[in-house]
């Protein structure tokens, strides 16, 4: 008997969530990552969205960021954590609740054309899923989501050479005044008139 978890929150390890309609109205996720597989009492764009609220942002506010990095939001891949390179793409349109799987493709060994105009996939652990999706539309959605991470990349490293100009200009500053800047002594034997700084501010 499988044993239905009612929450799943997405890390590293997770590779694949497809749905599951339970009934006409009710749709479970299957999600399978590195310790196997679980079926989980919420739909997967539910546990995208919990997702990106978990790693501090929201599913609208994603897929509005890779909108405007790499311009698309038709099956738009979306970044869930940066700091873990946690990206995921859908198959369809997330709309379609009962066909759209998502996949994460850090996870991807290789993959290749199937029959029937489907595409095969193999993962790093040897997992193995035939999706119901052409070749070609699957190498466009994994362009778009390696578009989308080389895009961050490239925002990342030019934060980060901002920030050591930064700090060697501050560091030059502190060597050239020979003392921290924006640091000040008050000798605890004199005391300050607050009346003379008064006066002093409204001249």
């Amino acid at each position: 008997m499988t044993t239905i978890l009612n929450e799943y929150e997405i890390n590293a390890s997770t590779m694949i969530i497809q749905p599951l309609m339970i009934s006409k109205y009710d749709c479970h996720a299957i999600v399978i990552d590195s310790e196997g597989s679980h079926q989980i009492a919420q739909n997967p764009v539910k546990l995208i969205s919990d997702g990106c609220k978990f790693f501090g942002s929201s599913f609208e506010g994603r897929k509005s960021a890779t909108k405007h990095l790499i311009g698309f939001t038709h099956k738009a891949p979306i970044m869930i954590d940066s700091m873990s390179s946690i990206f995921t793409f859908p198959t369809t349109s997330p709309k379609r609740k009962t066909d759209c799987t998502w996949i994460f493709p850090q996870h991807l060994s290789q993959y290749h054309k199937a029959p029937h105009a489907k595409t095969h996939l193999v993962f790093y652990n040897g997992f193995e899923l035939t999706l119901d999706m052409s070749f070609d539309s699957f190498s466009n959605q994994l362009a778009r989501t390696s578009l989308l991470h080389m895009k961050l990349l490239g925002n990342f490293d030019k934060t980060k050479r901002k920030a050591t100009y930064a700090d060697a200009t501050y560091n030059s500053m502190q060597v050239a005044e020979g003392d921290p800047p924006y640091h000040t002594r008050v000798s605890p034997s004199k005391s300050i008139d607050h009346n003379i700084l008064q006066h002093r501010q409204q001249r």
